[in-house]
């Protein structure tokens, strides 16, 4: 493996709490490699622009200056890039652009529904900020579905790696009963888990039509923002800016995992409470766009809160066996299969 690598992200997980920051954070250890963010940039040219939708245009260009004069200086073996990032600037170092973010797929899929999106022009420039960092690097998708996602924006993939999660770290505990316990929660009711945050991008006015339906289960919400709102119904935990960190305890809490976001590039927490042994219920997008095994769960498809609330209404029928953490690991979708096939991939990439 080479030396010195740079994984280029807008922030580092200590910065910001999402799907991308956690990829590239595990990513780096993978690679062992160093991470550069928009921070890092701004501190040696003082810039600050104030937040508007389109300053990651200036972001960018400002962090493709940042590692324009690294390689002068440092002479990077690779640069490992999301794919929203710069596009400006054309470097001697080989690059990797990782792809996960279905800006189009999103858009497309609002527009179908009715919906209204608050930030167009946001999403618009970052699909053009992805056709161009594509033209100076090999592309990755994290799933197929990613990888349709980038032909309909125009793009080639050139290799698709799946996310992969520690199953060490996601596993399921013993005793649920102690750790509701512990946590206050009702012994009497199923319980379930969602990480999601209050947009309609991620199907929120659906989830909060089954909150409602169903108080008969006691729903976890997860955000990795903050929202400084109290829930109304006395059947929903609200969990802000959640660390990655405790997620394993938190879904060990629960009895299901639901996830009712239409557009997914993978979908890494439903993978993480199948890996603690939970049925889910999720949208077909991600991973679960060309594949399924039933033993995960319930798979949805239409996007309605009546679909969902079918699919609830089904999932603990008593014919019904799910083994969703041995579904997961026979995937393959595990850190240790991800690091093989990164490793891989850029060995191969830097010996042409």
């Amino acid at each position: 493996m080479p030396n010195k690598i740079l994984i280029v992200n807008w922030n580092r997980i200590e910065e910001g709490l999402g799907g991308q920051e956690f990829f590239f954070s595990v990513l780096s250890k993978v690679l062992n490699a160093r991470r550069i963010s928009y921070t890092d940039a701004e501190k040696v040219f003082g810039y600050n622009f104030f937040s508007n939708a389109l300053n990651i245009l200036y972001r960018g260009y400002i962090i493709d200056s940042y590692l324009e004069w690294h390689e002068k200086l440092f002479f990077p073996d690779l640069i490992i890039r999301n794919s929203a990032i710069g596009g400006f600037k054309k470097f001697k170092t080989p690059q990797i652009i990782v792809f996960q973010d279905p800006y189009l797929s999103i858009t497309l899929k609002m527009l179908e529904e009715g919906i209204f999106l608050t930030k167009p022009e946001h999403y618009l420039a970052c699909i053009e900020l992805m056709r161009r960092t594509a033209k100076y690097g090999k592309c990755v998708a994290v799933s197929n579905f990613m990888k349709k996602d980038m032909k309909l924006c125009g793009i080639k993939c050139d290799k698709v790696i799946e996310e992969g999660i520690d199953t060490e770290k996601f596993k399921p505990v013993e005793d649920k009963e102690e750790i509701k316990r512990s946590h206050n929660l009702p012994l009497d009711k199923k319980i379930a888990v969602c990480v999601t945050k209050f947009t309609p991008t991620k199907g929120w006015h659906i989830l909060s039509d089954l909150i409602k339906n169903f108080q008969d289960i006691h729903w976890i919400v997860v955000l990795t923002n903050k929202i400084e709102s109290k829930p109304k119904l006395k059947n929903v935990t609200l969990i802000e800016e959640a660390n990655p960190e405790i997620m394993p305890r938190i879904y060990n809490c629960a009895d299901f995992y639901i996830s009712t976001s239409p557009v997914e590039s993978f979908g890494l927490s439903a993978i993480e409470s199948a890996s603690c042994d939970l049925p889910i219920i999720i949208y077909k997008t991600g991973f679960a766009w060309d594949w399924w095994d039933k033993r995960l769960g319930l798979r949805v498809d239409e996007w309605t809160s009546e679909a969902f609330g079918h699919a609830i209404k089904n999932l603990f029928i008593e014919d019904r066996v799910y083994e969703p953490r041995k579904a997961i690991i026979e995937r393959g979708f595990t850190s240790e299969r991800m690091a093989k096939d990164w490793k891989g991939f850029i060995e191969n990439l830097l010996k042409k």
